[in-house]
C-alpha cells in the first residue's frame, strides 16, 4: 500500500511517462494525440453505419448506442491488454531508476484516462443536440470513476501477472476478442431475451453501463451500480493483494 502511495505522490513523473508514451506514439505526426479521438469517430460511424442498416436501427440513435459503450470498452479493453504490459514494457526504467514501479500503473491510468474522457465528452455533446436532453452529470461521473478504479485494478493486478507469466501478454487480446462480442455493445437485448444470461454474467457489461446510460440519457436501474461497485472493490482488493506480495519481486522477474 505504502509503495503505491508514494507512485501517487510522485505525479509529475507519472504524467510526464503518461505523455512520453503518446509523444512515441504520435512522434512527428500532425495532429498528434487528436488522432485517437478522430480513430475513435471515424471507427464509431463506419460500425454504425454498418450496424444500424444491418439491424434496422435509426443511425444516429444507434450511433449514440454505440458510442457511448464503445468508449468505456475501449478503457476497461485497453487496461487489460496494455496494463498485462504495463511492468514489462517499462522494465529498463524499473530497473535502471530508483523509483516506486506503481508509478508506471499510474502512468498507465492517467493516459487511459485522458483518452477516454475526450471520447465521452463527443458523445455527450452529440447526444445533447440530437435528444436534447439535460445531462445526468453525478450518474455520469460515478459511472466514470468506477470505471476509473475497476481500470486500476485490472492494471496492477494483470501488470503483476503478466510480468510473472509472459503467455498473458499474448493471451489477452485473444480474449477480448470474445468478450467484445458477447457484450451487448453492437448488439441491444431489446429483440434478443435469450442472450439475457450474456448479460447477467457479464462484468464488462455493468462498467459499459454505468457510463453509457446516462450518457445517451437512458435511466439505469439501480442494480448495474451496485454490481459494478462490487466489481471495483473486489478488483482492488485482489489487485492489492497479490501486489503487495509481489512488488519486491517484481525487478527481478523483468
Amino acid at each position: 500500500m505504502n509503495n503505491l502511495v508514494e507512485g501517487l505522490r510522485m505525479r509529475r513523473r507519472w504524467m510526464m511517462l503518461a505523455k512520453i508514451y503518446q509523444g512515441r506514439r504520435f512522434q512527428r505526426s500532425l495532429l498528434g494525440e487528436h488522432w485517437d479521438l478522430l480513430n475513435y469517430v471515424l471507427t464509431v460511424t463506419a460500425l454504425g453505419y454498418l450496424f444500424s442498416v444491418l439491424f434496422h436501427r435509426d443511425f444516429a440513435e444507434y450511433w449514440l448506442y454505440l458510442a457511448g459503450g464503445f468508449a468505456p470498452w475501449l478503457f476497461v479493453s485497453a487496461a487489460l491488454t496494455e496494463g498485462s504490459n504495463v511492468f514489462v514494457r517499462n522494465a529498463s526504467f524499473a530497473r535502471e531508476i530508483p523509483m516506486p514501479v506503481s508509478v508506471y500503473v499510474w502512468a498507465l491510468v492517467w493516459k487511459l484516462v485522458r483518452i477516454s474522457a475526450f471520447q465521452i465528452f463527443v458523445v455527450a455533446a452529440v447526444s445533447i443536440w440530437i435528444k436534447s436532453f439535460s445531462l445526468a452529470l453525478l450518474p455520469l461521473c460515478a459511472g466514470f470513476v468506477l470505471v476509473t478504479i475497476s481500470s486500476f485494478a485490472l492494471i496492477l493486478l494483470f501488470g503483476v501477472i503478466g510480468a510473472r507469466f509472459r503467455d498473458v501478454i499474448h493471451f489477452m487480446p485473444n480474449i477480448l476478442r470474445g468478450a467484445f462480442f458477447l457484450t451487448p455493445i453492437l448488439w441491444t437485448l431489446d429483440r434478443r431475451e435469450e442472450l439475457r444470461w450474456l448479460v447477467d454474467y457479464n462484468p464488462f457489461f455493468y462498467l459499459i453501463e454505468v457510463v453509457r446510460a446516462p450518457l445517451i440519457g437512458e435511466t439505469i436501474q439501480a442494480g448495474a451500480y451496485l454490481v459494478a461497485v462490487v466489481i471495483a472493490l473486489v478488483g482492488m482488493l485482489a489487485a492489492m493483494l497479490v501486489y503487495a506480495l509481489a512488488h519486491r519481486k517484481l525487478v527481478y522477474w523483468l
